[in-house]
């Protein structure tokens, strides 16, 4: 498959905690002009909305820590994927049964896999900070992803 214009790609990019699908996705959208949609940062907007799928995404996500499921998510992304070109997925489909759900309401042109071992997965999530403030992601584990100053958000400076 070749592509003349990249701003009509629809890509996932998938793998266990802390496999670097933000990264990834972040880099991809911005080298092509796609719209990034990050699942997580979707479900954790929703959950400080004042609204009968807010009140319920928060109970899943904060009181019971669970994953929305399947069948919320399918409302969830195929809302924000309405009407858009191209986009890349960060974290959708997780399930076999989401990626059924997806491949009924949008193509799906490119599927990336970030493969690493559990061992590493848990390794970068115990060194993951993330600004409460902002929501940048660190991590204390690699040189170059660590804030410039500890303790503190290289982008807002609060700690």
């Amino acid at each position: 498959m070749t592509y003349s214009d990249f701003s009509t790609l629809k890509c996932t990019v998938v793998g266990l905690p802390g496999a670097g699908k933000e990264l990834v996705s972040k880099r991809i959208a911005d080298m092509y002009g796609l719209t990034r949609i990050c699942t997580g940062e979707i479900c954790r907007e929703i959950a400080e909305e004042n609204t009968p799928l807010g009140i319920e995404v928060y109970h899943l996500i904060y009181d019971l820590g669970q994953l929305v499921p399947d069948d919320m998510m399918r409302r969830i992304f195929e809302q924000k994927v309405n009407g858009l070109k191209g986009y890349i997925a960060d974290g959708y489909p997780r399930t076999r049964q989401q990626l059924r759900d997806l491949l009924e309401f949008s193509s799906l042109d490119v599927a990336i896999y970030l493969r690493i071992t559990r061992e590493t997965s848990i390794k970068r999530r115990l060194n993951r900070r993330i600004c409460k403030n902002c929501g940048l992601t660190y991590n204390l584990a690699h040189p170059s992803l660590r804030p410039l100053r500890d303790n503190l958000c290289d982008v807002c400076n609060e700690p």
